[in-house]
């Protein structure tokens, strides 16, 4: 770590320098014991101890621009054109402003 560096800074780059590198794939087969212990787990986070380290499996979501396409997001776009017309803008800003003063469950106002 050199004089300018700090910790942190350490610490930030070593976390992106690991989430940027290829993820290896270990597949299972469908009637294995792990393959039924994922399938159990599918909802909630799975931990698999080995060795005295703990690794956090959790289940990955699927892309969601498998299907995108550029021209119906635009269309999308063109037909909500005009949707807030006529909408009193001071009105709606200080119902939102009202909305995030509150507390929610996990996001204290």
């Amino acid at each position: 770590m050199g004089t300018t560096e700090c910790y942190a800074d350490v610490v930030l780059a070593e976390m992106y320098s690991r989430m940027t590198t290829t993820t290896k794939t270990l597949t299972v087969e469908p009637d294995s014991d792990v393959a039924r212990v994922l399938q159990e787990a599918a909802d909630t986070p799975l931990v698999v101890a080995a060795s005295g380290a703990r690794y956090r499996v959790v289940r990955e979501l699927p892309d969601p621009f498998t299907d995108y396409d550029p021209e119906d997001v635009y269309e999308a776009l063109r037909r909500s054109a005009g949707a807030f017309a006529g909408l009193d803008a001071a009105a709606f800003k200080a119902e939102i402003q009202e909305q995030r003063s509150q507390d929610s469950q996990g996001r204290p106002a």
